[in-house]
């Protein structure tokens, strides 16, 4: 199986080669409004009792604090209560930090970078000037509270024993590129192992980054950290590194699980625990396995394990990790979403939890071009493809004229190179699509997906527009853009450029249907017609030769919805079923009709 790697730069690239198909594809441009809101869930601080050493340190003074421009771009970190004034960061407002009123530091890369159009390297530091004593405290950390919004930055916290050396500790790595954490957030950086018991502690924070949006910080306090405490902060029930974390998988489709969990040392001690992982089906346990795992202090490691286990039957299934309680036993057991194996569909959202799109009045330059919100997939095994769900949000123009599409991404190519149209068709979006109803547009025939081969199933906005929206539902609550699996088209490069990118921290409501009840064998007879197509609601069906005609209509789960005897032409109304496709049979003596309706 062969993954499309989403890399965020080139210098990531020999890292994640893994001996599969990489492609260095680009991420999204920056956005003057959020679209998305963070989709990564922060990586918790430590509930265990902890004791504030010094602290907090505020910025109301200051020359308490002292600044390096590494770079000598002469772009530097500020002091005061202003907030960012970017054209791009303007919009985050300054962080409410608890003594915000009183200053706060703040680096706002994007107004610093507008004057060079993000060609400098951005390498600042502020750092406290006065050392502290740590003489008998070997497990520490830097707390402090944080409002960020990430476009190509790296935050870190640093620390010294002499105020010229300075180490880095990386802090919100949990932040999806254009998005923001909460305003604000508190941040824990566990610092032990560079300054713990240090008579001559510094601490400060570094801001690396191009044309970034903004980052404050405020409110700073040195404190203590349990002995023994391990951090399972995220998990995943299947492969997002050689494939992706799929949320419903037809059982056709289903392959072995391969798990994953993250696991942070929030403590002062090196730590070897048991960690267990057991896959459940509901209830039910069905896999599991305890192997031992080292974590260092301050290190945050990745553990993924082939379980050996591949899913037999319809039915939820998630993965809980778990160690031995420590000093923190609220973060010792993480359950991972759910993979939901069903008869017909393959996703990557979790429902439409939420609505994503550009708002046509402050992202008018976006919403108004032709873009696609969609998702790549690779199958198992072969098998067709009969149609696509999707959940048109509520913000969406009626009439707006859209292509369902699924298109092959090259054999060992890139999803900005050119691609193979495998089957489309043409939709215009209607009142009883737009909400929380899901609509299934079919194909006016299948398309055979082959095995290992990536494609991209996307909804495309074919026309620009002035003032209409497009919105998607979907959901970013968990983990569902960790593997870069959101593609989305437009125009959304340097200079405006239209093409595929990735790394938007949601998953679209963009599902792939493998049922065969949404291709039908249409027939005809004599004197019979079905109209109109597609429809509101009201079908017609004619009886010129008055023959005894029995009328039985089914959804797409295949389930009969409505029947009737009649003589004579007649009409009934399938509205009350919600929109999506349904199959109408007329049988009489002459034969039997079969047309596939499409209600709007």
């Amino acid at each position: 199986m062969r993954k499309i790697y989403s890399l965020l730069s080139v210098s990531m690239l020999s890292a994640l080669s893994f001996g599969q198909v990489t492609t260095n594809t680009q991420m999204v441009g920056k956005m003057p409004s959020p679209v998305i809101k963070s989709s990564k869930k922060p990586a918790p601080a430590s509930a265990a009792p902890k004791a504030v050493l010094y602290g907090p340190y505020t910025f109301g003074t200051p020359s308490d604090w002292s600044f390096n421009d590494n770079s000598s771009s002469g772009d530097n970190w500020v002091i005061g209560t202003a907030a960012p004034q970017g054209f791009y960061s303007d919009g985050m407002g300054a962080i409410a930090s608890t003594t915000a009123a009183n200053g706060f530091a703040m680096f706002d890369s994007d107004f610093l970078g507008e004057d060079d159009n993000g060609t400098s390297q951005q390498n600042s530091d502020i750092y406290f000037n006065t050392p502290v004593d740590l003489t008998g405290e070997l497990a520490v950390a830097v707390e402090f509270e944080s409002y960020y919004r990430a476009f190509q930055g790296d935050c870190y916290v640093i620390a010294s024993t002499d105020g010229v050396t300075w180490t880095e500790v990386p802090v919100h790595l949990d932040v999806a590129t254009n998005a923001s954490t909460a305003n604000p957030v508190t941040v824990s950086a566990n610092v032990s192992a560079i300054v713990g018991g240090s008579s001559t502690a510094y601490f400060g924070f570094r801001y690396i980054g191009t044309w970034d949006y903004a980052w404050m910080v405020d409110d700073v306090s040195i404190v203590t950290l349990p002995d023994n405490d391990l951090a399972l902060t995220k998990g995943w029930h299947d492969d997002i590194i050689t494939d992706y974390e799929y949320s419903r998988l037809p059982l056709t489709q289903v392959r072995e699980l391969v798990v994953g969990v993250v696991v942070e040392n929030q403590g002062g001690q090196n730590q070897t625990v048991p960690l267990t992982w057991e896959v459940f089906q509901g209830a039910s346990s069905v896999a599991s396995n305890t192997v031992n795992v080292t974590v260092n202090v301050a290190e945050i490691d990745t553990f993924w394990y082939n379980t050996g286990y591949t899913p037999d039957a319809n039915g939820d299934y998630t993965v809980e990790f778990s160690i031995p309680a420590d000093m923190d036993p609220t973060d010792d057991v993480h359950v991972t979403s759910a993979l939901t194996v069903n008869e017909h569909i393959m996703a990557h959202d979790l429902g439409a939890a939420g609505a994503y799109g550009w708002n046509p009045t402050s992202s008018a330059d976006n919403a108004n071009e032709p873009h696609s919100w969609g998702n790549l997939y690779i199958p198992t095994v072969d098998q067709e493809i009969y149609g696509v769900d999707v959940n048109f949000a509520t913000g969406t123009t009626s009439g707006l004229y859209f292509l369902v599409r699924v298109q092959q991404v090259p054999n060992g190519g890139s999803i900005q190179d050119p691609l193979t149209m495998i089957n489309q068709i043409d939709f215009i979006v209607g009142p009883s699509n737009i909400g929380s109803s899901i609509t299934t547009i079919a194909f006016p025939s299948p398309s055979m997906l082959t095995a290992g081969e990536a494609y991209i199933i996307d909804i495309l906005k074919v026309d620009g527009t002035t003032g209409q929206g497009f919105f998607i539902g979907g959901s970013d609550l968990d983990t569902e853009d960790d593997d870069f699996s959101t593609v989305c088209y437009g125009p959304y490069g340097a200079s405006d450029a239209v093409n595929y990118y990735v790394s938007w921290g949601f998953a679209p409501y963009v599902r792939a249907n493998f049922n065969q009840v949404l291709s039908v064998n249409e027939t005809n007879i004599e004197g019979v017609a079905v109209y109109p197509n597609p429809t509101t609601g009201v079908v017609n069906v004619t009886n010129a030769n008055g023959s005894d005609n029995e009328i039985r209509v089914y959804d797409v789960t295949g389930k009969m919805v409505f029947t009737k005897n009649v003589t004579a032409s007649t009409s009934f109304d399938l509205s009350q079923f919600g929109a999506g496709v349904y199959v109408v049979k007329v049988s009489n003596e002459n034969g039997q009709l079969v047309e596939r309706v499409v209600v709007r």
